[in-house]
């Protein structure tokens, strides 16, 4: 996830989770992955950047 993040900083949580479907077959609930990036000291975006 840290790498992930790294490589894409403007990621959000809804797209990480997305991906951790579609890439893992992994379903979790976007406040996981929050909580997640939490204790890992990451920050995320809430919502995706105005174009």
């Amino acid at each position: 996830m840290e790498r992930r993040i790294a490589a894409q900083p403007d990621l959000t949580i809804d797209e990480l989770t997305a991906e951790l479907a579609v890439e893992h077959g992994v379903k979790v609930h976007r406040s996981s992955v929050g909580r997640l990036l939490l204790r890992l000291g990451l920050s995320h975006k809430k919502r995706p950047a105005s174009a």
